[in-house]
């Protein structure tokens, strides 16, 4: 995807698609389009093609283009001026429910090539886990990791439960795993990685593989801001998600930090992912840094911190926008993702999930038909709001929505609250 243009950074309802709004509505568009392109989205659960989706190609001026389904590859297709939205619809993620999800992209350019990942959610799983003994010297405990998390610590020859919940689950039959050997202090020491190792509810698994001694990779950060404190984390990127291999609780407040994360040999290849949470009476951030693992960690955070939301989002119905306030400092957004649960009447609500260019502090709703949205609805019970700076900057905005993406694979590890966190993920190293 293209390095996006000005107007493409920029909301709708700031470029050159739509004109202001009046009381009575938007207003209809009264600038000349330019030159319209194809715009193509393409859905896939569990990286499997999904097709039947209704999926709506809205241009600038809320015109419904096309309304279509994705086919047996999961496409959908139309051609649409710049500006433009795409929304997808997909049915209730659980049996029994009433609940409709929409997923829509706003400021679409010609050319956009957009890439939906949808939750494929299953049944918690309990495993009984245990690993061999390491014939290393100053081993005192034992530390299992899948992509929920470590287990906690327990001794050679006991049998530990480990729980994967249903929203870290990616395969229901094959997980990966990393057990790590730790001295008396619960540091590690070595470790041994597990890749798409077969899982079933209930089962005693016993993981199997040589121990390694954990590489030492150096990590700093600089400029911390004055009223800042930081908490650092890292993962490693695996199929079955993001596996937290190092977390040494450092902390500091101003200045700088420096540390040593303890990195499984065998992960010396692929990418690393390193979460920063600042902590400041302004505005929480987690700042996410991606690259190749490497032998050491720098990362400078001077010009880096984003804009803190300032004021809870809020819904202007006649208007029909999504707006908030930023502070005046800090470097702005590139996206900007809501989230709003809104009412539609007779026990039946739907969570729509908007993703736009971040540079202006407000979204122009789509004007989607009202056999699918009944909007607006005084009962919209809910406004979550997400800003993000991410790999690639606007241009990279295709990947944000689904659990393929940048922003919901990590929604759990680094979610913002509804009035206002702003979530950064740091353009990596070399292009991942």
């Amino acid at each position: 995807m293209r390095l996006a243009s000005l107007c493409s950074v920029l909301l709708v309802a700031a470029c050159g698609g739509s004109s202001p709004a009046t009381a009575d509505g938007p207003a209809a568009d009264t600038a000349e389009p330019g030159p319209g392109g194809a715009v193509r989205v393409t859905v896939t659960q569990a990286g499997v093609p999904v097709g039947g989706l209704s999926v709506y190609f809205l241009d600038p001026d809320n015109t419904v283009v096309a309304m279509t389904t994705t086919d047996a590859t999961g496409r959908a297709s139309a051609t649409l001026h710049a500006g433009g939205s795409v929304t997808v619809v997909h049915a209730p993620l659980a049996s029994g429910t009433e609940v409709r999800d929409l997923e829509s992209w706003v400021g679409v350019q010609p050319g956009d090539d957009l890439a939906l990942e949808l939750p494929s959610f299953h049944a918690a799983m309990n495993l009984m886990v245990s690993v061999p003994v390491a014939s290393l010297p100053d081993v005192a405990s034992y530390n299992v990791v899948s992509p929920c998390g470590g287990t906690g610590l327990f001794l050679a020859g006991q049998t530990i439960q480990l729980s994967l919940l249903p929203n870290c689950v990616v395969d229901p039959l094959r997980s990966d795993f990393i057990a790590f050997a730790q001295d008396a202090s619960g540091q590690a020491i070595a470790a041994f990685v597990a890749l798409q190792v077969g899982i079933s509810s209930g089962q005693h698994l016993a993981l199997t593989g040589a121990y390694q001694p954990v590489a030492d990779i150096p990590i700093a950060y600089a400029n911390i801001g004055p009223t800042q404190s930081i908490e650092l984390g890292a993962f490693a990127i695996t199929g079955a998600g993001p596996l937290q291999v190092a977390n040494p609780y450092l902390s500091a407040t101003g200045g700088s930090i420096a540390g040593t994360f303890h990195w499984p040999a065998q992960l010396t290849t692929g990418t690393r992912v390193l979460q920063a949470g600042l902590l400041s009476p302004d505005s929480p951030q987690r700042v996410t840094s991606w690259a190749p693992v490497a032998s050491s960690v720098s990362v400078d955070l001077m010009d880096q911190v984003g804009q803190p939301i300032t004021s809870q989002a809020t819904i202007d119905p006649s208007h029909r926008q999504l707006a908030w306030t930023l502070a005046d400092h800090g470097a702005p957004a590139h996206l900007a993702v809501a989230s709003l649960t809104v009412d539609q009447g007779a026990s039946k609500s739907l969570v729509w999930t908007i993703v736009a260019p971040g540079a202006a502090p407000q979204i122009a709703l789509p004007q989607l038909p009202g056999s699918i949205i009944q909007f607006p609805s005084p009962g919209t019970t809910g406004v979550g709001l997400t800003l993000l700076r991410v790999p690639g900057g606007t241009a990279s905005w295709t990947r944000v929505l689904g659990t393929g993406g940048y922003y919901a694979g990590f929604a759990g590890l680094f979610s913002a609250s509804p009035s206002g966190s702003m979530t950064q993920v740091f353009p990596p190293v070399v292009p991942l």
